[in-house]
């Protein structure tokens, strides 16, 4: 099913990477008050909410019980993340990144999983770090992975991106996104950041 894209953010501010990136998108400015309607039916649509909108928390609060949310921000931070899926957010990146990370991000939470932007991971697994041990192989990670997709799980558990993993393993970002599908399968997680939990001994659930 297409997803429709419905943006809502503050009064006087639109990037034009928004529609660039995302097909069927509408952007609403919003001064705050009831939230808007989604016409039809909820499924059918990923709401994407800036950070400095009116009461933007209580509207990723609102429209997550109904559809997945992405919360754009113009300046990312740490905190403010925190914020964002906790409130509800199935992804978190910067309101004016290139088009093509946008349609990433909406197709990787339409799947189900969880999008932070890379440099957000980092710093994230910096702070994981701290309270984790340093990242092992799982021995179920042998029992079900090819030799190549294990290469590449044990890189992507340091936390690297995916530009990084084809780099020091000597292949294409195409190629390590396809190993990645298949580890994820094979693993039954969603996302990158449960894996490297996973990779430090702590696997959250599923049922997010």
């Amino acid at each position: 099913m297409k997803l429709n894209h419905l943006i809502l953010t503050e009064p006087n501010f639109r990037a034009p990477n928004w529609q660039q990136g995302l097909t069927n998108a509408s952007i609403v400015q919003f001064s705050g008050g009831e939230p808007p309607n989604l016409p039809g039916d909820a499924s059918a649509f990923m709401v994407w909410v800036l950070s400095s909108t009116p009461d933007w928390e209580g509207l990723v609060r609102h429209f997550s019980a109904r559809c997945p949310v992405v919360v754009l921000s113009k300046l990312t931070s740490l905190p403010e993340m925190q914020k964002a899926l906790e409130a509800g957010a199935r992804g978190y990146l910067e309101a004016v990144t290139h088009p093509v990370q946008l349609s990433q991000a909406a197709s990787t939470v339409s799947q189900g999983a969880l999008w932070i932007a890379p440099p957000m991971m980092n710093r994230l697994l910096g702070i994981l770090s701290r309270g984790l041990p340093e990242p092992r192989t799982p021995q179920q990670w042998q029992d079900k992975l090819s030799k190549r997709e294990l290469e590449v799980a044990e890189v992507v558990a340091t936390g690297v991106s995916n530009r990084e993993v084809a780099e020091q393993l000597h292949i294409t970002v195409r190629t390590v996104k396809e190993h990645l599908s298949s580890i994820f399968s094979k693993l039954e997680v969603h996302d990158r950041l449960q894996l490297i939990l996973m990779a430090r001994g702590a696997r959250p659930s599923n049922d997010q």
